[in-house]
C-alpha cells in the first residue's frame, strides 16, 4: 500500500501487468482508478450540511424532489477589504444518492483568496470523487484562471471564465457512466 501511495505521489501508476507507467500531467495529473479502489459515496443532507464553514451566515440547503432527485446549494463568503470573494456550490444528484452534476462558481478577490477558494473547491471535488483520487496541480490551475476541459476519475469537468470578468470562474462537472462503476475513463 505504501508503494502505491509513493508511486501515485510521483505520478506513476501500476498497470494490470504490474508495469509502471507515467500518467499524463496536463493540465493536471489524473490517476486512473481501478474498480473497487475508489470509494463511491452516497450524497445526502448530512454531506450537504458538511460543506458549511463555521463563519458561514446561512447553512447549505438540501432539497429532495418527489422523484428522488436532489440538489445541494451553499454560498461560502471570505470577507476582504473592498471585495467579498465567494464560492457558490451547487450539486445535483439522483435517487441513488449519486451526484450527477456540480457547479462551483469562484468569485476571486486578492491573490490569497484565489488560493483559498481554489483549495476549498478541490476539497469539494474530493468529497464527490473520493479523497484517494489524485488532483495534483488542480488548485493551482483554478487559482491561475487556466481554462480547461478534462476528466477526473471518470467525471467530465470544465473550468471556464465567466464572461469577460477575470475574477469570476465556473467549474462544472458531470458524472459519467464510467464513474458510477468506480472506473476512471
Amino acid at each position: 500500500m505504501l508503494i502505491v501511495a509513493l508511486l501515485s505521489f510521483v505520478g506513476i501508476t501500476m498497470g494490470d501487468t504490474r508495469t509502471a507507467q507515467v500518467v499524463d500531467s496536463a493540465p493536471f495529473q489524473q490517476v486512473a482508478a481501478k474498480e473497487g479502489r475508489m470509494s463511491i459515496r452516497n450524497f445526502d443532507a448530512a454531506r450537504c450540511k458538511a460543506l458549511a464553514d463555521l463563519s458561514q451566515k446561512e447553512a447549505p440547503t438540501f432539497t429532495q424532489m418527489p422523484s428522488g432527485e436532489w440538489e445541494c446549494n451553499s454560498l461560502l463568503e471570505f470577507p476582504e477589504t473592498g471585495r467579498t470573494p465567494s464560492l457558490f456550490i451547487q450539486i445535483r444528484g439522483n435517487k441513488d444518492g449519486r451526484w450527477t452534476y456540480f457547479r462551483l462558481k469562484l468569485n476571486f478577490g486578492s491573490s490569497l483568496s484565489r488560493q483559498t477558494l481554489s483549495e476549498r473547491a478541490v476539497s469539494i471535488i474530493h468529497l464527490l470523487i473520493g479523497e484517494r483520487t489524485s488532483t495534483t496541480d488542480l488548485a493551482t490551475s483554478l487559482a491561475a484562471g487556466q481554462e480547461f476541459e478534462s476528466t477526473i476519475a471518470g467525471a467530465k469537468v470544465r473550468y471556464k471564465q465567466e464572461g469577460m470578468d477575470k475574477s469570476r470562474f465556473n467549474f462544472f462537472g458531470t458524472n459519467s457512466p464510467g464513474y458510477s462503476k468506480g472506473i476512471a475513463e
